[in-house]
């Protein structure tokens, strides 16, 4: 079933040049701070800095009428939203604490609502791993799930394109009624509901937490998993990465201390706009917005997991965004043998380290 709905005009991302304006001083974050993160701040002895600082609200105030409000980044210091009329690009751009405004989405497709899929049976087959014990043999995960180590205490932000039917399947039915299963926000959709739609997150979702006893048995299956929806099946764009940042800042507010974002996403071409698509030189670790906002995320606390990209067998042949980042465990893609599946991307990055990090079974994974 396909529900088509017209999306509104484009989408713009303002930089702010500055945080001048703030009224919160650092030496009371909490102030300003949510809880979850001071924690985790204060648990890995991690300083407070200008990044946690919220947009001063005068900025806000002030671009108010020239610009429709649709999310904020104080990480990246910036905001997205509609332009109200042309003109008042220019009139952005003159006003002292504003860097640059341009456009990152057009809107010029439709979105695609999918059905929810269907529950999963939930008979007990007997206590194994099924064929999934060849998703983590390789990486010691049987043992580590032997000794106890089954994700106990970890809370997991998983950003994909959406996690249809897994409201509902029987593989997650443990997770679920445990209350493992944290659904946060579609910031693609801009509502609370991320399983409508979108195959891959569900994918992800069941080989990490999945427990189907005869079946399969997840990497982490007693994790818990914070569900969020940044990347647009029907785009590609500067917009899904800064969605990703605004992700991560949400789960920095909700998470506990031991906290892991898990993306299995790249970007480098392919981008609506073309002269935003990326090049290889842009793979230094510095220069993409998801990039960048991925080692604050690590700054910050968080383990940031990332696949290296599918790109081996493409002309880019290199690692995407945000793998080359100096903070990201960037992991490439093996048999269950251990050899390199040819779409896994290459390194070294842009400006020579050693990437991927580690490698882990991405072919073939049940």
């Amino acid at each position: 079933l396909f529900l088509p709905s017209a999306l509104a005009q484009d989408v713009y991302w303002l930089q702010f040049a500055d945080k001048v304006g703030s009224t919160y001083s650092l030496d009371d974050p909490a102030s300003f701070m949510p809880l979850n993160a001071l924690a985790r701040r204060e648990a890995y002895r991690i300083p407070v800095e200008t990044t946690d600082l919220p947009i001063p609200i005068s900025y806000l105030s002030a671009v108010d009428s020239f610009i429709e409000f649709k999310y904020k980044s104080k990480w990246l210091n910036g905001m997205l939203g509609m332009i109200r009329q042309s003109e008042h690009i220019d009139s952005l751009q003159a006003l002292a604490f504003v860097d640059t405004v341009f456009i990152v989405k057009t809107q010029t497709k439709f979105r695609r609502r999918r059905a929810k899929g269907t529950k999963g049976s939930s008979k007990n087959l007997g206590d194994s791993y099924g064929e999934s014990a060849l998703n983590i043999s390789m990486h010691g995960g049987l043992e580590l799930h032997s000794y106890g180590f089954q994700g106990q205490g970890v809370d997991i932000a998983v950003m994909d394109n959406g996690f249809q039917g897994m409201d509902n399947s029987g593989y997650l039915a443990q997770a679920r009624s445990e209350g493992r299963i944290i659904p946060v926000y579609d910031f693609v959709d801009d509502d609370e509901d991320v399983f409508s739609e979108g195959s891959h997150g569900s994918l992800v979702l069941g080989t990490m937490l999945g427990y189907f006893q005869g079946q399969i048995i997840g990497a982490s299956p007693q994790s818990k998993a914070y569900l969020f929806v940044t990347e647009d099946t029907d785009s590609e764009g500067l917009y899904e990465e800064y969605l990703w940042a605004i992700a991560a800042e949400h789960a920095d507010s909700l998470m506990g201390v031991r906290a892991i974002i898990n993306t299995s996403l790249g970007y480098s071409t392919g981008f609506d706009i073309d002269d935003q698509n990326h090049s290889i030189d842009d793979m230094d670790g510095n220069t993409t917005p998801i990039t960048i906002a991925s080692d604050l995320a690590a700054r910050k606390g968080f383990l940031v997991v990332n696949s290296a990209g599918n790109s081996g067998n493409s002309s880019w042949q290199y690692i995407t965004a945000p793998a080359d980042g100096d903070s990201v465990l960037a992991v490439g893609a093996t048999t269950i043998d251990g050899n390199r599946v040819s779409f896994s991307s290459l390194g070294p990055s842009a400006d020579g380290r050693i990437k991927p990090d580690v490698m882990g079974v991405g072919y073939d994974v049940l």
